[in-house]
């Protein structure tokens, strides 16, 4: 296609077979080829029966409007389909500006345009003539309106990744993101601990041997820390959701903390990455609060979270 990339093989079977669910979807598998007639067949018979009719029905060979709901629908579809199969390309990219991809939304628009006109083309000279008099502008504004929807969406994903390094390693996927910049945040808080934890278990060589102990030491589950941390865990979990409704609307960190003054949540995120997740950058309430609470703990694996709900669901069951 002028102007877009060369897709993998396997993307361009994708889309072809996308293409043909939604001619199924929308029935332009031929059907489409008597809307019109039938439709100005109805309304004529309307007129003839019913006279008072026919100063609102008007001309019977007025039928500008028919199908054209249902091609502004599927180039819609269309476009979110193209669009989708292009934008790991463009993430992929060493240095991917968003000036770039809203070329290729252009070229898109043209293309899914194109696709829409050989649906009605393909019929006849009539329907080629009524495609160009009464559908085709009104599918090219609906999907410019798209694309410049798009732009807006593509410009913040440069500027998260202008912020975020993880974008670019992840391809533009903003979940594995996400979870990389956690993954690294809470490893740096946690070194400070674990550095800590190595110097107090180096223990100098002497030369007398050490007496083995005669009883083994059984260290006892410490339920008091673990039901602190599932506490930690559920109510941040609680406040991220409510937060992930607010962002929703326009807001900023002041007004969400003016709205939530007693969240937990403030005092384990920082200003910066509060203010990313303003901005856009998606999260998931549950694996968020486990990140806070991993950071919170000092503690390096999800896991020992586990670990801890199914102390807390043995200590409860021997009781």
């Amino acid at each position: 296609m002028a102007g877009l990339p060369d897709l993998p093989e396997r993307l361009r079977r994708m889309l072809a077979l996308q293409w043909q669910d939604l001619l199924t979807k929308h029935r332009f598998t031929g059907e489409h080829a008597e809307w019109h007639e039938r439709r100005k067949g109805r309304r004529y018979r309307i007129s003839i029966q019913n006279p008072r009719h026919q100063g609102y029905l008007g001309d019977p060979e007025d039928v500008g409007s028919i199908g054209l709901a249902e091609s502004i629908a599927i180039a819609g579809e269309r476009f979110e389909q193209m669009k989708e199969a292009y934008l790991p390309l463009w993430a992929a990219r060493p240095e991917p500006k968003f000036e770039e991809f809203e070329a290729w939304l252009g070229a898109i628009v043209v293309s899914v345009v194109s696709e829409i006109q050989q649906l009605w083309s393909g019929l006849s000279d009539w329907h080629t003539t009524w495609f160009a008099k009464h559908c085709k502008e009104s599918v090219e504004k609906a999907l410019k309106k798209r694309a410049d929807v798009e732009v807006i969406r593509v410009r913040r994903l440069e500027i998260q990744r202008l912020k975020n390094a993880d974008l670019i390693t992840s391809k533009g996927n903003t979940e594995a993101a996400v979870l990389l910049r956690e993954s690294r945040q809470t490893v740096r808080g946690t070194r400070p601990l674990l550095d800590s934890a190595l110097a107090l278990t180096s223990v100098p060589e002497t030369s007398e041997p050490r007496e083995p102990s005669a009883v083994p030491n059984r260290r006892k589950p410490d339920l008091k820390t673990s039901r602190d941390r599932l506490a930690f865990l559920e109510l941040a979990a609680a406040e991220l959701a409510t937060l992930k409704q607010d962002l929703k609307k326009h807001c900023t960190a002041k007004g969400l903390k003016a709205r939530h003054p007693k969240f937990t949540i403030w005092k384990h995120i920082p200003k910066q990455e509060l203010q990313e997740l303003i901005d856009g950058t998606p999260f998931w309430p549950k694996t968020f609060a486990e990140s806070l609470a991993l950071r919170k703990f000092g503690i390096t694996s999800r896991e020992t979270l586990k670990k801890d709900r199914r102390k807390i669901n043995r200590s409860n069951q021997s009781v």
